[in-house]
């Protein structure tokens, strides 16, 4: 978002101080397996196979013809055959133009995609947190992003992230993500398919995610927004 700031409104990046959100106190690891299993079962998500989150609006920017493009051709490859996509988010929320129709189009017109997709709607941040700490990593995919708070929410759970090179999104995950061009549909399936089949590389990011976050934490942020008061007001 700096980078934007400075970019499209001319405003000089010492003048602009960042400071990032934390995830809130209910975004843990949830260990209890059978409140897992409850959740999955209560969304309508498969029993037993391996969940890709996205959460999030459903506004063009955040790129989900792509990732369900790539989602596809994914689950046709050794080592990913056993995903489900899990679109969480209110697809007509957010004060943004939705395509949700057209990714209802777009899996009914796609074979093998429909009964491995599912679109929960709104979710409560407790059953958030199950779906994050139950899931074989979030996927972002963003166009544009200015910070990517599923993403730290996510990595609080102890789940890994697939994100886009651009956008903050690998600014926050750091060394718990896998990134991937966003503009190539190959690219994003390379990533998916990657972390899918590779149980070593899921246990090296998730290991990560929970330490990653401690970059970015409410208190912090309280300490950061204090601090650049007070130089605003010793400015004057």
């Amino acid at each position: 978002a700096k980078a934007e700031i400075v970019e499209y409104l001319s405003i000089p990046a010492r003048q602009i101080d960042v400071i990032c959100e934390g995830a809130g106190p209910g975004f843990h690891p949830v260990e209890d397996a059978a409140l897992c299993r409850e959740t999955r079962a209560r969304l309508g998500l498969p029993e037993t196979a391996r969940l890709l989150v996205y959460v999030g609006g459903f506004a063009p920017h955040k790129n989900l013809e792509r990732l369900l493009e790539a989602f596809a051709g994914a689950i046709t490859q050794e080592g990913a055959k056993d995903l489900h996509l899990v679109m969480t988010g209110d697809p007509e929320g957010g004060g943004f133009h939705s395509i949700y129709e057209k990714l209802q189009a777009r899996i009914a017109a796609t074979p093998g995609l429909k009964d491995r997709v599912t679109f929960t709607g709104y979710v409560s941040d407790a059953d958030l947190a199950a779906i994050y700490s139950d899931a074989l990593a979030l996927a972002l995919p963003s166009l544009s992003e200015g910070f990517g708070l599923p993403a730290l929410e996510a990595m609080s759970c102890g789940a890994p992230v697939l994100g886009a090179t651009n956008g903050a999104v690998m600014e926050v995950a750091g060394s718990a993500g896998l990134d991937f061009n966003p503009l190539d549909v190959a690219d994003i399936t390379r990533a998916i398919t990657a972390l899918a089949s590779d149980a070593e590389l899921e246990a090296r990011l998730r290991a990560r995610a929970l330490p990653e976050t401690a970059r970015n934490t409410w208190p912090q942020a309280a300490k950061l927004t204090i601090e650049a008061l007070r130089r605003t007001a010793g400015a004057l």
